[in-house]
């Protein structure tokens, strides 16, 4: 399912298409038609599928994230469906004026094309911020994938049929399995800050799980972890934030309790 469509030469969006006309597909070059209507989102269709075009594969759910994310974005500052033809990639929804890219995922993925995506649009200069769609992500079981996913800009979107919602999370990972949640912080991705401005006693007093955020990502965004602990520069908050809802009586959960304990206070000294 696809909004985007090349007429000839030139990007054309599903509200201008007609029906019945050939379009062409910008990433496997194979025939596209309109269709939907009434009862169906209108989008572009493979007249002949292509098993290796990931744009024909793309459903209802991934598109309406796309559209989302754009709506919280300044206006005429970001495009669905950008082709950079330097590297030959196609951006989900890129925000120009801050060199960012958001690549939604809604399925499988893997490790190597997550590490090959993220570098060639570093190469140009564009920082990735992943969004993981939770009915296939952050289950109890990881993925080689997500695992890689955790090390870079990322969050987690939760879809429904009224609502979609951007949420950052702290867990505890140990061999793929997933440990323990923390309570969702919903994020606001049009409201976007960047590492290199944190002062470096901030920096040197954050928890180690934010300490290397600071390290390796380029950006953050209001109401995640990030900004959190920066707005309220206390570690407290996240231990009583984190610590909510494991019950003390648990040996298992006395141990992941302390793993938290020791996770939010590894600071340098």
């Amino acid at each position: 399912m696809q909004l985007f469509a090349l007429d000839k030469d030139k990007k054309i969006f599903i509200g201008d298409a007609i029906r019945g006309v050939n379009y062409s597909c910008f990433e496997c070059g194979k025939y596209l038609r309109m269709r939907g209507g009434q009862f169906r989102r209108k989008h572009f269709y493979h007249s002949q599928l292509d098993a290796g075009c990931r744009h024909s594969k793309k459903s209802e759910k991934h598109l309406r994230v796309q559209l989302q994310i754009q709506k919280l974005l300044p206006v005429n500052d970001s495009e669905l469906e950008f082709i950079f033809i330097k590297i030959l990639r196609i951006a989900d929804v890129v925000w120009f004026s801050r060199n960012i890219v958001f690549e939604v995922q809604c399925s499988n993925i893997a490790e190597h094309l997550v590490k090959e995506r993220t570098e060639d649009y570093h190469s140009i200069g564009y920082e990735v911020v992943w969004i993981l769609d939770d009915w296939r992500f952050n289950k109890w079981k990881v993925t080689p994938s997500e695992y890689f996913i955790k090390s870079l800009p990322h969050y987690y979107v939760s879809v429904s049929k009224e609502n979609i919602t951007f949420y950052d999370q702290f867990d505890l990972i140990q061999k793929f399995r997933r440990k323990h949640r923390g309570p969702p912080q919903y994020v606001e991705l049009g409201h976007v800050f960047f590492t290199y401005l944190i002062e470096k006693k901030s920096r040197k007093k954050a928890p180690k799980i934010l300490k290397n955020r600071m390290e390796t990502h380029r950006v953050y965004f209001s109401r995640d972890l990030t900004e959190i602990y920066l707005r309220e520069k206390d570690s407290t908050l996240y231990r009583s934030t984190y610590l909510k809802g494991i019950k003390r009586p648990h040996r298992l959960k006395q141990l992941y309790i302390e793993l938290l304990e020791i996770a939010l206070t590894d600071v340098e000294s």
